[in-house]
């Protein structure tokens, strides 16, 4: 618009104002949303210590920790994981004390009513009165630690606390031990296993659906670790696939306590527990995993009286929640139907706080909760193998163990070239792809000609090299004709197999007719725009709004979700999620390698989309993250945890 220069002043001070409310505007769109000050403070005081306690935040969320004793630290730690991730500790409390329902609308209730009748929340409440009295001490400073960190400003202006108007309650010391129970939870084997006509199974798999969705953790079964050497000794590999959270369910601590070796690690929030780490001269690696078992049609006589707890949704209403449970089992009783039974350790008042001790004091772990698999690795190249995982290979003088039959093809894959060792961390081969790709693809040779697309998709799969990456198109059209095949048959084609006969070349046949035809209407008739970044995008979402769905109707998307580019299959090194998986599979791993060379430390990669960095989500490398080393360095603040009378 061009003003007079006799327009009225009237006018013009009416633009300039108008101006001004703009530019105000977004000043505070601004402020709300990254100039609340997040800072951790310079010195605080925490109730309990015995000496001062030095936190240093470093770049990309590493935190290191300096302190006297192993109580001390344990605070520190809290104090850690509250001040930088303040909304996830609080949101996997709710979750485990069975209470989303009383900051949400009425599906958050069939959560609540899975974890009341697992009785995290109780039977934790139970497990802290049977710890030792050293145990309770550590718990009881970990919880001053998480109260001191709610009270700064930095926990208190947290995005989603501030949406919804909470002020975090205290943090009480049995609190770890419910987020424990949870996480055990959602390490059981994925509930697709459990699926009966039992009607009582079925509103249980429901209840855990929504669940996991609403946690955005759908399990740890992906989870792999596997040893290796290189130039510099032998090292310690491990992924944790746990969802699709736009921030890590693992916090990195360096941790000095005076007179221990120095702790690098990746500890669970809202527990002081380290899953991974080095300390000296070993490494560790424990994949959650926690066992469960369904009986059908125990005898009645077994079940214990029934019982109710109160569900409380957001207005205030209550509701009664029948369970029958005991300290082994889970009866499930649909009205008029049938029982069914669900076994799991969780159900005794147990806990794994003296395993994880003893993990980092390099004592032998005794897991009770979880199955405890994992591997030890020491600088002399020894390694030992914890519980007993499902699936262990050797590769020469190493060890690859994991939770499902895709491992196979990662020690396939180590063992097929062991120069490789230094890029297998960015190594998106398939040995799967490259087994069983020519055997489906040699059934379309033989029905020739075939219709234009279908010759060009069969052209693409030819000169496929096996890989999924980003630009990959044979990878798009290999895995949607496979989900296909097994949504068809109920499992994947097995490249050595027996020969095909007339029947299942048909198949094979009318089932690649239909992923063209899926690919071409979802993606257009171009095959060069199905890329496996397309057809596989990396999701993130930031919990527990962060895009439609109809489990959650009441949520609007106020976090929308990121969408990037993917890369990496279960049958790689690198984790990426496929078509081809059942049930929910998220692209959120957290990785560590660890070199037991001398000076060297744990080195983690990780994608961690903080909301409240400035314009973070808009400038997301499309590449892999880096990796970033876990040890004391230069940071960016430094608290000082002080006791009271200092």
């Amino acid at each position: 618009m061009t003003l007079s220069p006799h327009a009225p002043v009237s006018r013009i001070l009416t633009i300039l104002t108008l101006a001004l409310m703009i530019l105000g505007g977004a000043v505070l769109v601004w402020r709300l949303a990254y100039g609340i000050n997040k800072t951790p403070p310079r010195e605080v005081a925490v109730a309990g210590l015995g000496a001062p306690v030095r936190i240093g935040w470093q770049a990309e969320g590493v935190t290191s920790v300096e302190a006297a004793n192993e109580a001390d630290a344990y605070a520190a730690l809290a104090f850690a994981q509250g001040v930088q991730r303040p909304w996830t500790v609080v949101f996997l409390r709710q979750a485990a004390l069975g209470r989303l329902g009383e900051w949400f609308d009425l599906p958050a209730l069939s959560a609540d009513s899975l974890t009341r009748r697992l009785g995290l929340a109780s039977i934790a409440r139970a497990t802290y009165e049977t710890l030792s009295p050293t145990e309770q001490a550590l718990l009881v400073a970990y919880a001053r630690g998480m109260n001191a960190a709610f009270a700064t400003d930095a926990a208190r202006h947290a995005d989603r606390l501030v949406l919804l108007d909470l002020t975090p309650e205290p943090w009480e010391p049995w609190h770890a031990l419910a987020v424990e129970r949870l996480l055990a939870w959602l390490a059981t084997a994925p509930p697709d296993s459990l699926a009966r006509a039992d009607s009582g199974v079925r509103a249980l798999l429901h209840e855990d659906r929504v669940l996991r969705k609403r946690l955005r953790l759908y399990g740890f079964e992906y989870g792999a670790a596997w040893t290796g050497r290189d130039d510099a000794g032998p090292y310690l590999m491990q992924r944790h696939v746990y969802g699709a959270t736009a921030r890590p369910l693992f916090m990195d601590v360096s941790l000095h306590i005076s007179g221990e070796a120095p702790i690098a690690g990746g500890a669970l929030l809202g527990t002081p527990f380290f899953p991974a780490g080095r300390a000296g001269d070993r490494a560790w690696a424990i994949l959650l995993r926690s066992e469960t078992r369904l009986l059908m049609h125990p005898p009645d006589s077994l079940a214990p009286p029934l019982r109710y707890e109160r569900l409380h949704d957001r207005d205030g209403t209550e509701s009664l929640l029948p369970i029958r449970r005991d300290a082994s089992t889970l009866f499930l009783s649909p009205p008029g139907g049938a029982t069914a039974a669900l076994l799991w350790n969780g159900f005794a008042p147990r806990s794994d706080f003296a395993a994880w001790r003893a993990l980092l004091r390099g004592d032998r772990p005794a897991f009770h909760l979880l199955s405890g698999t994992g591997l030890i690795l020491d600088a002399r190249g020894a390694v030992r193998i914890l519980g007993a995982p499902r699936m262990i290979h050797s590769v020469g003088e190493s060890v690859l163990i994991g939770h499902t039959r895709w491992t196979a093809f990662l020690a396939e894959r180590l063992a097929h070239d062991r120069s490789r060792d230094s890029n297998e961390r960015n190594d998106v081969y398939s040995a799967w792809a490259a087994r069983l790709a020519p055997v489906m693809t040699a059934t379309l040779t033989e029905s020739t000609p075939l219709p234009d697309l279908l010759g060009e998709g069969l052209t693409y799969l030819r000169n496929w090299n096996f890989t999924y990456n980003r630009t990959s198109i044979g990878a798009s059209i290999f895995d949607t004709w496979m989900r296909l095949y097994r949504e068809a048959t109920g499992h994947l084609p097995r490249p050595d197999g027996p020969p095909p006969d007339l029947t299942e070349k048909r198949l094979r046949l009318d089932l690649f007719t239909r992923a063209m035809g899926e690919l071409s209407a979802r993606y257009g008739s171009d095959p060069s725009r199905w890329r496996w970044e397309t057809i596989q995008p990396d999701e993130r979402y930031f919990t527990p709004w962060s895009g439609e769905s109809p489990d959650f109707p009441e949520a609007p998307p106020t976090f929308a979700p990121i969408r990037m580019p993917g890369s990496g299959h279960p049958s790689t090194l690198v984790w990426g999620p496929s078509p081809i998986l059942p049930g929910l599979a998220g692209s959120a791993a957290w990785e560590a390698h660890a070199s037991l060379a001398p000076d060297s430390t744990l080195r983690v990669r990780r994608l961690d989309l903080a909301p409240g960095r400035f314009l973070k989500r808009y400038l997301v490398d499309d590449g892999r993250p880096p990796s970033l080393p876990i040890r004391a360095g230069a940071p960016e603040h430094v608290t000082v945890l002080l006791p009271p009378d200092a």
